[in-house]
């Protein structure tokens, strides 16, 4: 639920964010369009991959475009900081879908996918409910949009780090 929390903060604090990382909302509304077209070969690919490779192999690797961006927009900030960000976001976005899916029925089997998917959209609601007053009490408390950024990478990379084990089961499953 990383990605859908941390855009919801992105794309409420825009005007703050683009001030602070040195860009424009000129270039984030490009920025966005980019993110909307990145969605569809994210997509696409990831059907594509699941496939092909599996999706306990993508679930390990799918959060890399978005984790580089974070990680570019920390630390170069500017205008290829925004578009780095919003790419990465739009192409993980595009394959989460195929990947999540294909690790849910995995995982819990299609007879219960419904009940799976419906807990996991209430979560993912509660979640970016949650996401505009996090950024904005940290923003009030002198934070920068760089280490919100940075804060973003860090609970990006701890999720992942704590699915390992939950990959590491459904592989030896078969």
């Amino acid at each position: 639920m990383i990605l859908p929390v941390t855009m919801t903060g992105l794309f409420i604090y825009q005007a703050r964010m683009t001030e602070d990382l040195g860009s424009s909302l000129g270039v984030y509304a490009l920025a966005l369009t980019g993110m909307g077209l990145a969605k569809l070969p994210g997509a696409l690919m990831g059907g594509r991959w699941v496939d092909r490779l599996g999706p306990v192999r993508l679930a390990r690797l799918y959060l890399l475009p978005y984790a580089l961006g974070l990680l570019l927009a920390t630390f170069a900030g500017g205008d290829l900081g925004v578009w780095a960000m919003m790419v990465g976001g739009g192409l993980t976005m595009g394959a989460q879908e195929p990947i999540a899916t294909s690790l849910l029925v995995r995982s819990w089997g299609a007879k219960h996918l419904g009940t799976v998917r419906a807990t996991l959209s209430a979560s993912m609601v509660f979640s970016t409910g949650l996401a505009p007053a996090v950024l904005g009490i940290t923003l009030d408390l002198g934070a920068s949009f760089s280490t919100i950024l940075a804060g973003m990478l860090a609970f990006l990379v701890a999720g992942w780090w704590l699915a390992q084990g939950v990959l590491r089961d459904l592989k030896a499953q078969g």
